[in-house]
């Protein structure tokens, strides 16, 4: 492998992920540890795994490379071994992120990174559920370029939270709420009237049927989603 041009095997190691570059190819050799390290492998980092803390150091070596990444798992383990806010202090530092994934990140307390990425435009916090309300409203709050905001499951927001912040974000497209609190069809409406949304997921209380109806009437253009009557 040693032997192979570093664009083919830069064309190879796009197929691999995170975990098979780093543990398998990056230590056989210096040369190799240099192709793993290359920047345009670390563009777009997805991941499912249980970092170690060699594998998450490798990775936020990168941070000003990033533009897509996704940690999508616990980290439970980080937690016992690094200082409080350890994960987020990393995601400060990579301010060149168009979109983040950190679904069941249940080691993520705040959201205060997303201050220092300009450019983002995607946020997938699935059932991040020890994200705190406050954190979440202060960080979020008028962000702009923000286009798709994602929190299913994330009961701890509320649904005057909920209104406040969707109608605060300038850019924002597509909200998936469902599994937040319940919010009323004069929330919904409320949100509807003052956002450009082409989809929007949440959770109902039982207004009358009526009430809903007339919503989506009224709506009929953006796709309402895990809607419960």
């Amino acid at each position: 492998m040693m032997s192979l041009p570093r664009k083919v095997l830069l064309q190879i190691s796009k197929w691999l992920s995170l975990e098979e570059r780093m543990t398998h190819l990056a230590p056989v050799c210096r040369y190799l540890y240099d192709v793993m390290h290359d920047s345009s492998l670390w563009r777009t980092v997805y991941s499912n795994a249980e970092f170690t803390l060699h594998s998450f150091n490798s990775l936020f070596r990168h941070d000003r490379d990033l533009r897509h990444l996704g940690i999508r798992h616990s980290q439970r383990s980080l937690t016992f071994i690094t200082d409080a806010f350890f994960i987020e202090q990393k995601l400060m530092n990579c301010c060149n992120l168009i979109s983040l994934d950190l679904g069941y990140n249940t080691s993520i307390f705040s959201l205060h990174f997303v201050r220092h990425m300009p450019s983002l435009r995607e946020l997938d916090i699935t059932s991040c559920q020890n994200i705190t309300l406050e954190s979440l409203v202060t960080s979020l709050y008028k962000k702009s370029t923000l286009e798709i905001l994602r929190m299913p499951n994330c009961f701890q927001v509320d649904g005057i939270s909920l209104v406040s912040v969707v109608k605060s974000l300038p850019d924002i497209k597509i909200v998936d709420a469902g599994g937040c609190e319940t919010i009323s069809v004069n929330q919904a409406r409320d949100i509807l009237q003052n956002c450009q949304l082409s989809e929007f997921s949440f959770s109902p209380n039982w207004d009358p049927p009526d009430l809903w109806e007339r919503l989506f009437t009224d709506f009929k253009h953006v796709k309402l989603g895990d809607l419960t009557l």
